[in-house]
Protein backbone atom coordinates (compact mmCIF):
# COMPACT_ATOMS: atom_id res chain seq x y z
CA UNK A 1 0.00 0.00 0.00
CA UNK A 2 1.11 3.75 -1.03
CA UNK A 3 2.37 5.66 1.86
CA UNK A 4 0.54 8.67 0.09
CA UNK A 5 -2.61 7.08 0.87
CA UNK A 6 -2.14 6.75 4.44
CA UNK A 7 -3.20 10.29 6.25
CA UNK A 8 -0.92 11.33 8.27
CA UNK A 9 -2.25 11.39 12.27
CA UNK A 10 -4.30 14.21 13.87
CA UNK A 11 -1.82 15.51 16.31
CA UNK A 12 1.17 15.76 13.04
CA UNK A 13 -1.21 18.65 12.28
CA UNK A 14 -2.18 20.80 15.97
CA UNK A 15 -4.75 22.97 15.79
CA UNK A 16 -3.85 26.61 16.08
CA UNK A 17 -5.85 28.52 18.77
CA UNK A 18 -7.69 31.60 18.11
CA UNK A 19 -5.99 33.16 20.84
CA UNK A 20 -2.54 32.47 19.03
CA UNK A 21 -3.70 33.94 15.71
CA UNK A 22 -5.16 37.07 17.22
CA UNK A 23 -1.85 37.47 19.12
CA UNK A 24 -0.09 37.28 15.92
CA UNK A 25 -2.66 39.93 14.37
CA UNK A 26 -1.16 42.12 17.48
CA UNK A 27 2.72 41.79 16.34
CA UNK A 28 1.34 42.57 13.10
CA UNK A 29 -0.32 46.08 13.80
CA UNK A 30 2.64 46.76 16.11
CA UNK A 31 4.81 46.24 12.61
CA UNK A 32 2.78 48.03 10.60
CA UNK A 33 2.72 51.14 12.79
CA UNK A 34 6.44 50.91 12.80
CA UNK A 35 6.69 51.15 9.23
CA UNK A 36 3.96 53.89 8.91
CA UNK A 37 6.61 56.05 11.37
CA UNK A 38 9.82 54.68 9.02
CA UNK A 39 7.94 56.08 6.26
CA UNK A 40 7.25 59.06 7.57
CA UNK A 41 10.78 59.93 8.86
CA UNK A 42 12.53 58.82 6.14
CA UNK A 43 10.36 60.65 4.35
CA UNK A 44 9.60 58.10 1.55
CA UNK A 45 5.56 59.43 2.58
CA UNK A 46 5.61 62.82 3.81
CA UNK A 47 2.71 63.93 6.37
CA UNK A 48 1.77 60.79 6.81
CA UNK A 49 1.41 60.95 10.37
CA UNK A 50 -0.90 63.09 11.99
CA UNK A 51 0.98 66.46 13.03
CA UNK A 52 0.07 66.08 16.54
CA UNK A 53 1.76 62.46 17.20
CA UNK A 54 4.84 63.35 14.82
CA UNK A 55 5.56 66.46 17.09
CA UNK A 56 5.19 64.38 20.10
CA UNK A 57 5.05 60.87 20.09
CA UNK A 58 1.78 60.74 21.61
CA UNK A 59 -1.87 61.83 21.18
CA UNK A 60 -1.53 63.69 24.15
CA UNK A 61 -4.22 66.10 24.66
CA UNK A 62 -3.79 69.65 27.23
CA UNK A 63 -6.37 70.08 29.41
CA UNK A 64 -6.72 74.46 28.77
CA UNK A 65 -7.10 73.45 24.84
CA UNK A 66 -8.86 69.68 24.72
CA UNK A 67 -10.70 69.58 27.80
CA UNK A 68 -8.46 66.95 29.38
CA UNK A 69 -4.74 65.86 30.54
CA UNK A 70 -3.81 62.92 28.72
CA UNK A 71 -0.94 61.62 30.53
CA UNK A 72 -2.54 63.33 33.78
CA UNK A 73 -6.06 60.89 32.81
CA UNK A 74 -3.04 57.88 32.31
CA UNK A 75 -1.71 58.24 35.73
CA UNK A 76 -4.77 58.27 37.87
CA UNK A 77 -6.07 55.61 35.35
CA UNK A 78 -2.89 53.36 36.14
CA UNK A 79 -2.51 53.70 39.90
CA UNK A 80 -6.36 53.40 41.00
CA UNK A 81 -6.79 50.46 37.83
CA UNK A 82 -3.99 48.93 40.40
CA UNK A 83 -5.28 49.29 43.43
CA UNK A 84 -8.40 47.56 42.56
CA UNK A 85 -6.95 44.77 40.72
CA UNK A 86 -4.96 44.41 44.62
CA UNK A 87 -8.26 44.19 45.82
CA UNK A 88 -9.88 41.93 43.34
CA UNK A 89 -6.93 39.65 43.71
CA UNK A 90 -6.76 39.56 47.38
CA UNK A 91 -10.26 38.80 47.46
CA UNK A 92 -11.89 37.08 44.69
CA UNK A 93 -9.35 34.78 43.41
CA UNK A 94 -8.60 31.95 45.22
CA UNK A 95 -5.45 30.11 44.10
CA UNK A 96 -1.43 31.29 44.80
CA UNK A 97 -0.83 31.23 40.41
CA UNK A 98 -3.16 32.92 39.36
CA UNK A 99 -3.45 35.45 42.30
CA UNK A 100 0.50 36.23 42.30
CA UNK A 101 0.14 36.30 38.08
CA UNK A 102 -2.45 39.52 38.35
CA UNK A 103 -0.11 41.25 41.72
CA UNK A 104 3.08 40.40 40.17
CA UNK A 105 1.68 42.80 37.21
CA UNK A 106 0.60 46.31 39.17
CA UNK A 107 4.15 47.26 40.09
CA UNK A 108 4.73 47.96 36.52
CA UNK A 109 1.11 49.22 36.41
CA UNK A 110 1.74 51.93 38.96
CA UNK A 111 5.22 52.65 37.31
CA UNK A 112 3.83 53.23 34.03
CA UNK A 113 1.67 55.91 35.51
CA UNK A 114 4.17 57.42 36.94
CA UNK A 115 6.34 57.97 33.66
CA UNK A 116 3.23 59.63 32.52
CA UNK A 117 2.82 61.94 35.80
CA UNK A 118 6.74 62.92 35.13
CA UNK A 119 5.76 63.51 31.11
CA UNK A 120 2.48 66.13 32.29
CA UNK A 121 4.87 67.71 34.91
CA UNK A 122 7.56 68.52 32.74
CA UNK A 123 4.80 69.48 29.91
CA UNK A 124 6.88 66.75 27.81
CA UNK A 125 7.92 67.38 25.65
CA UNK A 126 8.72 70.83 24.92
CA UNK A 127 10.02 70.05 21.44
CA UNK A 128 9.58 68.71 18.15
CA UNK A 129 10.42 64.95 19.11
CA UNK A 130 10.30 64.27 14.92
CA UNK A 131 13.30 66.02 14.90
CA UNK A 132 14.97 64.49 17.25
CA UNK A 133 17.15 61.35 16.18
CA UNK A 134 18.09 60.37 19.84
CA UNK A 135 16.90 60.51 23.34
CA UNK A 136 17.82 63.43 25.72
CA UNK A 137 15.45 63.31 28.53
CA UNK A 138 17.67 61.16 30.14
CA UNK A 139 15.73 61.47 33.69
CA UNK A 140 12.21 60.20 32.28
CA UNK A 141 14.54 57.38 30.84
CA UNK A 142 15.53 56.63 34.46
CA UNK A 143 11.76 56.16 35.24
CA UNK A 144 12.19 53.35 32.33
CA UNK A 145 14.41 51.18 34.74
CA UNK A 146 12.47 49.77 37.47
CA UNK A 147 9.45 49.90 35.22
CA UNK A 148 10.72 47.69 32.60
CA UNK A 149 12.81 45.81 34.94
CA UNK A 150 9.01 45.11 36.89
CA UNK A 151 7.42 44.25 33.74
CA UNK A 152 10.08 41.67 32.83
CA UNK A 153 9.58 40.22 36.30
CA UNK A 154 6.01 40.10 36.31
CA UNK A 155 5.74 37.86 32.95
CA UNK A 156 8.49 35.52 34.40
CA UNK A 157 11.57 37.04 32.67
CA UNK A 158 13.33 36.00 36.29
CA UNK A 159 11.98 32.80 36.72
CA UNK A 160 12.73 31.68 33.76
CA UNK A 161 16.31 33.13 32.91
CA UNK A 162 17.37 34.08 36.82
CA UNK A 163 18.21 37.91 38.07
CA UNK A 164 21.17 38.04 36.27
CA UNK A 165 19.01 37.49 32.70
CA UNK A 166 16.21 40.07 34.34
CA UNK A 167 19.26 42.49 34.85
CA UNK A 168 20.71 41.57 31.25
CA UNK A 169 17.58 41.92 29.69
CA UNK A 170 16.30 45.32 31.27
CA UNK A 171 19.96 47.03 31.04
CA UNK A 172 19.64 46.01 27.44
CA UNK A 173 16.03 47.40 26.49
CA UNK A 174 16.66 50.66 27.76
CA UNK A 175 20.58 51.28 27.24
CA UNK A 176 19.42 50.43 23.63
CA UNK A 177 16.42 52.62 24.00
CA UNK A 178 18.87 55.31 24.77
CA UNK A 179 21.05 54.82 21.86
CA UNK A 180 19.04 54.08 19.07
CA UNK A 181 15.27 54.73 19.52
CA UNK A 182 14.41 58.43 18.46
CA UNK A 183 12.00 59.21 20.97
CA UNK A 184 9.06 59.52 17.66
CA UNK A 185 9.27 55.59 18.09
CA UNK A 186 9.35 55.18 21.75
CA UNK A 187 5.77 54.64 22.30
CA UNK A 188 5.87 52.00 19.45
CA UNK A 189 9.07 50.74 20.94
CA UNK A 190 7.81 49.92 24.43
CA UNK A 191 5.10 47.64 23.17
CA UNK A 192 7.52 46.10 20.53
CA UNK A 193 9.77 44.56 23.84
CA UNK A 194 6.27 43.87 25.80
CA UNK A 195 4.72 41.89 23.47
CA UNK A 196 8.20 40.06 22.41
CA UNK A 197 9.30 39.25 25.94
CA UNK A 198 5.96 38.44 26.78
CA UNK A 199 6.35 35.74 24.55
CA UNK A 200 9.15 34.38 24.52
CA UNK A 201 8.66 33.36 28.13
CA UNK A 202 5.51 31.75 26.95
CA UNK A 203 7.47 29.92 24.36
CA UNK A 204 10.23 29.17 26.98
CA UNK A 205 8.13 27.62 30.11
CA UNK A 206 4.32 27.26 28.40
CA UNK A 207 1.34 29.02 29.48
CA UNK A 208 0.96 26.99 32.42
CA UNK A 209 -2.38 25.24 31.46
CA UNK A 210 -4.39 24.62 28.27
CA UNK A 211 -5.43 27.23 26.33
CA UNK A 212 -9.71 28.17 26.43
CA UNK A 213 -12.11 30.71 25.48
CA UNK A 214 -10.86 33.13 28.11
CA UNK A 215 -7.45 33.56 25.94
CA UNK A 216 -10.04 34.45 22.77
CA UNK A 217 -11.51 37.12 25.09
CA UNK A 218 -8.23 38.68 26.03
CA UNK A 219 -6.60 37.92 22.96
CA UNK A 220 -8.96 39.72 21.22
CA UNK A 221 -9.10 42.83 23.94
CA UNK A 222 -4.93 43.10 23.56
CA UNK A 223 -5.39 43.54 19.42
CA UNK A 224 -8.20 46.33 20.14
CA UNK A 225 -5.82 48.27 22.91
CA UNK A 226 -3.10 48.04 20.34
CA UNK A 227 -5.15 49.18 17.59
CA UNK A 228 -4.91 52.71 19.76
CA UNK A 229 -1.50 53.44 18.73
CA UNK A 230 -2.40 53.48 15.25
CA UNK A 231 -5.20 55.65 15.70
CA UNK A 232 -2.82 58.08 18.13
CA UNK A 233 -0.90 58.36 14.80
CA UNK A 234 -2.82 59.04 11.74
CA UNK A 235 -6.27 60.47 13.63
CA UNK A 236 -5.21 61.74 16.94
CA UNK A 237 -6.31 65.93 16.02
CA UNK A 238 -9.06 64.10 13.74
CA UNK A 239 -11.30 63.32 16.71
CA UNK A 240 -8.87 61.08 19.58
CA UNK A 241 -7.43 63.60 21.39
CA UNK A 242 -10.75 64.69 22.07
CA UNK A 243 -11.66 61.12 23.81
CA UNK A 244 -8.55 61.35 26.03
CA UNK A 245 -5.89 60.84 23.33
CA UNK A 246 -3.18 58.05 25.06
CA UNK A 247 -5.35 58.47 28.13
CA UNK A 248 -7.59 55.92 26.17
CA UNK A 249 -4.37 53.29 25.78
CA UNK A 250 -3.81 53.32 29.71
CA UNK A 251 -7.87 52.45 30.25
CA UNK A 252 -7.36 49.62 27.80
CA UNK A 253 -4.71 48.23 29.62
CA UNK A 254 -6.17 48.35 33.08
CA UNK A 255 -9.36 46.61 31.09
CA UNK A 256 -7.08 43.62 29.68
CA UNK A 257 -5.89 43.07 33.37
CA UNK A 258 -9.55 43.52 34.80
CA UNK A 259 -10.66 40.77 32.29
CA UNK A 260 -7.54 38.11 32.93
CA UNK A 261 -8.24 38.35 36.87
CA UNK A 262 -11.88 37.66 35.61
CA UNK A 263 -11.03 35.21 33.65
CA UNK A 264 -8.75 33.45 35.58
CA UNK A 265 -11.51 33.63 38.66
CA UNK A 266 -13.93 31.44 35.98
CA UNK A 267 -10.95 28.84 35.54
CA UNK A 268 -11.12 28.73 39.23
CA UNK A 269 -14.37 27.63 39.61
CA UNK A 270 -14.01 25.34 36.18
CA UNK A 271 -16.31 27.63 34.27
CA UNK A 272 -13.64 27.64 31.17
CA UNK A 273 -13.50 23.47 31.63
CA UNK A 274 -9.70 24.54 31.89
CA UNK A 275 -7.15 23.93 34.37
CA UNK A 276 -8.41 25.35 37.99
CA UNK A 277 -4.51 26.13 38.79
CA UNK A 278 -1.64 27.54 37.23
CA UNK A 279 1.27 25.65 37.03
CA UNK A 280 4.39 26.89 35.29
CA UNK A 281 7.55 24.81 35.81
Amino acid sequence: VSVLNCPPPAEAYPMVHASEVLTAASLLLNAALWAAISAETAAVVPGLLDPRFRAHGFCAGRAETDGVNSFEACFYEDVIGAAVLWLLARNVLSTAGYQQQTLKALPGMVLHGIVHYYQHVTKWPDHDVADMSHNTDLKMLAFMVPFTASFLHSVGVGAVWGRGGLAAATLAIVGFQIAFVPPLFALNYVNTWIMLSANAVMMTRGLGRPRDAGDTLTSALLLAVLSEPLLEAFWCDGGLVRWGGHALFDGGLVLLELTRLATNRLRETGALGSARELKLE
